[in-house]
């Protein structure tokens, strides 16, 4: 009984990896501190470069029903690494897309590791990659601010959106075979 029980747990440790790596993930956290649980989306969200040539740049789609009580639709938060194992994001962007409003209005903040002071604040929590895949777990939090959607710009500072956002992603690596 006990080699059965150590077989199929063996068959089970060393196929987790692999039932892990299947491209999407969760969003977890706060927004306007109200938990949510959102989706990444498998299909809209990629990467290119890989961690041995050490840049990396990446875009998640994130969608899910809790965002349609702020009045947003898509989501997304995209990066630009080196070294990222060592020394974390060099630049990122987040932005949700606000329905119905004309003209199109997004929020978005940016956090650059070269600017003297950052709206959003980001870590890595994890990284690996394998087999074309980009296994990411990682933080986002800071305050957003409404912008027209073309050419970010005509910021309104009285419409804000508080994030407070862990990401766990598996995305497939970007190839022209994919658009």
């Amino acid at each position: 009984m006990f080699r059965t029980f150590a077989t199929a747990f063996m068959v089970l440790a060393l196929t987790a990896p692999a039932i892990a790596a299947e491209p999407g993930g969760t969003i977890t956290g706060t927004i306007e501190g109200q938990q949510v649980e959102l989706s990444i989306s498998p299909g809209q969200s990629d990467y290119d470069g890989n961690l041995e040539q050490r840049l990396i740049t990446a875009a998640l789609m994130v969608r899910g029903e809790a965002l349609a009580q702020w009045d947003i639709g898509t989501g997304f938060i995209s990066f630009e690494a080196y070294d990222l194992i060592g020394a974390g994001f060099a630049y990122v962007e987040v932005t949700f897309d606000i329905n119905d409003r004309s003209p199109a209005r997004t929020y978005v903040a940016e956090y650059s590791a070269y600017a003297e002071e950052n709206p959003l604040a980001t870590s890595v929590i994890s990284v690996a990659e394998a087999d074309n895949l980009l296994t990411i777990s990682g933080r986002v939090a800071g305050t957003l601010t409404s912008v027209e959607r073309i050419g970010l710009r005509n910021p309104d500072p009285d419409d804000t959106l508080e994030i407070d956002l862990i990401f766990d992603a598996v995305v497939a690596h970007w190839s022209r075979e994919s658009e």
